[in-house]
């Protein structure tokens, strides 16, 4: 009675943990996850000879339920076969706990997943990791937060890390030049900045195969690309420490000049409008004193004075991350004009 998860890698059956094939050759049954990613063409076979066992494809249905692997493990030892880490997705994680709520003892062997191997193939700082994604084909809930989650992000100086759906039963799966297309789409409805057109990606497919290919370009550059099959990741990267860059540069072969280019920054926001308003009243506050000097108006020395406090107040408050308080200063300096304005005091256009 025992149930065993058993993690591949990334690599196949060769850089599977020792422990674990050792462990699968004393199962009763085994199961091979087909769902939750694809298997390397003949690595199923070359896994039953390696344990001298067969080894039973799990569909989705039959992972997602989890009843029947559950069942057999509380009779017999079964061991459950994943390719990458075997805790890495959501489904595994609910039938380890399904299993230990039953009583069913439980053995894990990790291995390599997506999420180290990416990043050790970039160069990328995984520290520097911020929320993961999974982009899923027609789930508009998950179009709609990822665009604000990959600003938050980029603000955070996080890299995203966007994993895509693969579907082995209908092989259905999302191409990144799908995926980047919709992030331009995403762009041109919410214009913050994030998917600019040279905003950095990397597109990495078929980590650990034979055929495994790493893309480093701009947004409007790949979005027209054909990447070939699946598996895909994309990785939206934050602003580079230049031992990133660096690594990036030397272990993927991109050109310095497209690091250099590439807008891996973006500021808040909040911190974009303070900068337009502050720009947009310093503007105004020129036109209004020349104004008043051509119009022989002596009297608002005060006044423009305190608009440019309001302005410095907000660009202080800027510096020190207090977006908000920038925010109401400058929105001050500007009510100030705009009050003399109104009044007929100042004529001048914003």
């Amino acid at each position: 009675m025992t149930l065993a998860f058993v993690g591949l890698g990334v690599q196949g059956v060769l850089g599977a943990p020792v422990g674990g094939i050792r462990y699968l050759r004393s199962c009763d049954t085994i199961y091979a996850d087909m769902y939750t990613s694809p298997w390397q063409d003949g690595m199923l076979d070359e896994l039953q000879t390696e344990v001298g066992k067969p080894i039973v494809k799990a569909p989705r249905i039959m992972i997602e339920d989890g009843r029947k692997i559950l069942q057999e493990a509380k009779l017999q030892c079964v061991g459950f076969v994943t390719v990458g880490d075997p805790l890495l997705a959501t489904t595994h994680i609910i039938i380890k706990e399904r299993a230990k709520e039953m009583g069913i003892p439980v053995k894990i062997f990790y291995s390599s997943s997506i999420v180290n191997v990416i990043f050790g193939e970039t160069g990328l700082h995984i520290y520097k990791l911020g929320k993961v994604i999974t982009a899923v084909k027609n789930d508009r809930s998950v179009e709609d937060s990822l665009y604000p989650e990959v600003k938050d992000n980029l603000i955070r100086k996080r890299h995203t890390l966007v994993l895509l759906e693969y579907d082995p039963d209908t092989q259905a799966h999302i191409r990144p030049d799908e995926l980047l297309q919709k992030f331009k789409q995403m762009e041109m409805n919410y214009k913050l900045g994030v998917f600019g057109e040279e905003r950095l990606i990397i597109v990495a497919s078929r980590l650990g195969w034979p055929n495994q290919s790493i893309t480093v370009g701009f947004l409007n550059e790949l979005m027209n690309k054909d990447f070939g099959p699946p598996p895909h990741s994309v990785i939206i990267p934050s602003e580079l420490h230049y031992t990133e860059a660096d690594a990036l540069s030397s272990l993927t072969n991109v050109r310095k000049d497209i690091l250099e280019r590439g807008n891996t920054s973006l500021n808040p926001p909040e911190a974009t409008l303070v900068n337009k308003a502050v720009h947009k009243t310093l503007l105004a506050l020129e036109k209004g004193r020349a104004y008043a000097r051509e119009n022989g108006i002596t009297n608002l020395d005060d006044i423009f004075e305190n608009v440019e406090c309001y302005l410095s107040d907000a660009q202080r408050f800027l510096l020190d991350n207090k977006r908000e308080l920038a925010l109401i200063q400058a929105g001050y300096a500007e009510g100030l004009l705009d009050s003399l304005r109104f009044q007929g005091v100042l004529k001048f256009d914003w």
